[in-house]
């Protein structure tokens, strides 16, 4: 029987917290109408036991030597999408975990309205032991639209999106310090493709001093605002004008 949804989990070095996320995608509820989710786990050259831990699990294994963040997700996305012949995908962060109906929930919108192609639904953040039961975050999928894009803003968070597989897109690789999710949300945006919103937490984010927002605010501000005056907002600005 065909997978429903292709998940796919990107992970380096985070074997201690893979555990929850991977539990998680075990825990999701199953499809009335049949079907099953193909879990696809790629690390990028961890030195951890994070073999271990997808081993305890239904799930898919890919490791290939460390390349960073963006080129490492986007080589699990081809991983995924080559391999897998799921309709609909999305991506958990391997430090964060789903509720048990998040699979569910955005498959079958996805499938009820088929003029969307990308859809967002609440999360969660919290840290600590009770991590799992933070704070509820509204997402705001306008927030994402062409003539109001905001980043590094409150009320945007991509981790909850899940795409139907004709509309994917490469992050942008020369993007390092944080925001080629954005991007690549705001370049569907310009290619005119349709978000929907479910308006149910199906995501929690844990909060950790390794999270790579808070690896962010650490860097030093001036290669951060290079970065952006000279990588980010041009590529934004090239979208816009259909440049690219």
């Amino acid at each position: 029987m065909r997978s429903r949804a292709a998940i796919l989990v990107p992970t380096y070095n985070r074997a201690s917290m893979l555990e929850d996320a991977l539990a998680s995608l075990d825990a999701q509820e199953r499809y009335p109408s049949g079907g099953w989710d193909d879990v696809c786990v790629y690390d990028d050259g961890s030195t951890d036991d994070t073999a271990k831990v997808v081993a305890r699990h239904s799930a898919r294994y890919l490791k290939r030597p460390h390349l960073g963040m963006t080129p490492a997700f986007n080589r699990g996305m081809e991983w995924v999408l080559d391999s897998s012949d799921a309709p609909y995908v999305a991506w958990l962060g391997s430090d964060d975990a789903y509720t048990p109906d998040s699979v569910k929930l955005r498959v079958e919108y996805l499938d009820d309205h088929p003029d969307v192609g990308v859809v967002f639904s609440d999360l969660t953040f919290g840290s600590g032991p009770n991590w799992r039961n933070g704070r509820p975050h509204r997402i705001y999928p306008t927030r994402y639209d062409v003539a109001d894009f905001a980043t590094f803003r409150g009320n945007v968070h991509t981790g909850t999106a899940m795409f139907r597989r004709e509309v994917w897109q490469e992050w942008n690789e020369a993007i390092v310090t944080g925001g080629a999710d954005l991007a690549w949300v705001y370049a569907l945006a310009c290619r005119g493709v349709k978000f929907g919103y479910v308006p149910r937490v199906t995501y929690n984010v844990r909060r950790h001093e390794g999270r790579t927002i808070e690896v962010r605010r650490r860097m030093d501000p001036a290669i951060v605002k290079r970065e952006l005056d000279e990588v980010y907002w041009p590529y934004v600005a090239a979208l816009r004008e259909g440049a690219l």
